[in-house]
């Protein structure tokens, strides 16, 4: 960081340590940096050209930062790997949709980052376009989709394959879609998932379609991994598979519903699971002829616990294990010291007492069985 100019290294330092909206808060990136200053006229160059890598719609965006080091009080200029994109930026668009860049003020360590965010939300306006200029249905699609759900272009990215990088040499790392495709993200989801209280990463989810004869086989539907995760990690999760004739807005609704119910059912098994353990804690360390010690819990997760139980001296490991994501029943196992493995038969796996009671007379029955084979 030492390299660029100290006028507005401080917006770098920012830029680089911000959670940049629409990136899937992944970090942006900083390269090919050069100095405007020809090297004769400099011993030691001070860079104030670069170029930012910007994960956009699950592909990257190459964008060229030109600062001028002699008049750091200035504005930066821009160049873009697309060059359709910097056709669409006329003057009267940049006054009024990328204010931040208007009213530039280099003591402002966040205005970068405003103007990059600013221009951000202006390409998929222009993508949004593109497609419908393309006369793509899926053009009219996307428009019906943010009116029904209210969506903006901060939660929504389009990328289409069509659209050509330019000077691959140049802009080197950007990439796009297969041809003849679009990627869709949508970020952001918190209104329409209905989570509280989780990371705003966990909301986003990704779409690819062909972009002229979008149908089921040529659509893709991608979980940001932080939501398959809130979703209990259910790979057999019945995403539903799109129907051109229902259109965008009805398969969101959809798979809203499919979310909701899935995101219910995790909810209730993890009450399930916490009630389940901590009764089991206060059961077995409150026995009365048996000395229990809690080894383990796992208690953010609340799927294992393991216990020493002691009979006459006798020590029997007690492991209990519960489903972390379905619905299925607690499993219980006993271990000894020489290593020997027996799992606890419960007729009624959640029912506390009975999984203690099964518990005390499945160790009886290993200290008996012990104590025969060694007498």
């Amino acid at each position: 960081m030492q390299i660029f100019d100290h006028s507005f290294r401080p917006h770098l330092d920012f830029l680089l340590n911000c959670n940049f909206t629409g990136t899937c808060f992944q970090k942006l990136s900083l390269k090919d940096q050069q100095s405007s200053t020809p090297s004769v006229f400099c011993k030691d160059p001070i860079y104030d050209h670069f170029k930012v890598t910007i994960p956009y719609a699950g592909f990257i965006l190459v964008w060229e930062v030109l600062f001028d080091s002699t008049c750091p009080e200035q504005a930066p200029d821009f160049l873009f790997d697309d060059d359709s994109f910097t056709s669409f930026l006329t003057v009267d668009i940049l006054s009024q949709r990328v204010p931040s860049l208007s009213n530039w003020n280099v003591s402002n360590p966040e205005c970068l980052s405003k103007v990059l965010q600013e221009l951000l939300n202006l390409y998929t306006v222009h993508q949004l376009q593109r497609l419908e200029k393309d006369g793509s249905s899926l053009g009219v699609e996307c428009s019906k989709l943010m009116q029904e759900f209210e969506l903006d272009e901060r939660q929504l990215q389009v990328l289409s394959g069509d659209s050509p990088i330019l000077n691959h040499n140049y802009y080197g790392g950007s990439t796009r879609p297969p041809h003849g495709t679009v990627s869709m993200m949508f970020l952001n989801l918190e209104e329409q998932l209905a989570i509280e209280n989780i990371p705003k990463r966990f909301r986003q989810i990704a779409l690819q379609f062909g972009i002229r004869e979008y149908n089921p086989s040529t659509v893709v539907l991608h979980l940001n991994p932080g939501l398959r995760y809130l979703l209990g990690q259910q790979s057999d999760l019945e995403i539903p598979n799109y129907s051109k004739s229902d259109g965008l807005p009805s398969y969101f609704r959809h798979f809203f519903k499919i979310v909701h119910e899935t995101l219910s059912q995790v909810t209730q098994n993890y009450d399930r699971r916490e009630e389940f353990h901590l009764n089991m804690l206060q059961n077995l360390t409150t026995l009365n002829d048996v000395s229990v010690k809690p080894l383990e819990c796992d208690m953010p997760h609340f799927t294992s616990s393991t216990y020493m139980i002691e009979i006459n001296d006798y020590p029997i490991i007690v492991i209990i294990r519960t489903p972390s994501y379905s619905l299925g029943d607690p499993k219980v196992f006993l271990k000894t010291l020489t290593g020997q493995t027996k799992e606890v038969s419960v007729s009624s796996s959640w029912d506390v007492q009975k999984v203690t009671q099964a518990i005390l007379d499945s160790v009886m029955t290993l200290f008996e069985e012990d104590s025969d084979s060694s007498s």
